[in-house]
């Protein structure tokens, strides 16, 4: 038996490839951090993220420039979160 499910390929291959992320979230992420104690400098990123998204039009699509932004973003939350990590588990405030 063959099934062609052919003609539903290119948008779950596009879906696989696609992400979203919203400003609310990253302000509870940011909430959620200061309550646990962890470094200033993560809930100050996280807070400036969200905000940053929030600024955005509805229907904006990230151009080269806002996507290089956001990228910047990320990874000084990835390096704050890699600092807290090389810790130990201790919370170190770069």
């Amino acid at each position: 038996m063959i099934v062609d499910e052919a003609h539903n390929l290119p948008s779950r291959v596009a879906g696989h490839y696609s992400f979203s992320l919203h400003a609310q979230d990253l302000a509870t992420w940011a909430l959620q951090a200061e309550n646990a104690l962890l470094p200033h400098r993560l809930v100050i990123l996280l807070e400036q993220a969200s905000a940053w998204i929030q600024d955005l039009p509805l229907d904006e699509t990230l151009d080269g420039l806002a996507a290089l932004e956001l990228q910047g973003f990320l990874q000084d939350i990835a390096a704050s979160l890699g600092t807290l990590c090389a810790g130990g588990g201790r919370v170190l405030d770069a």
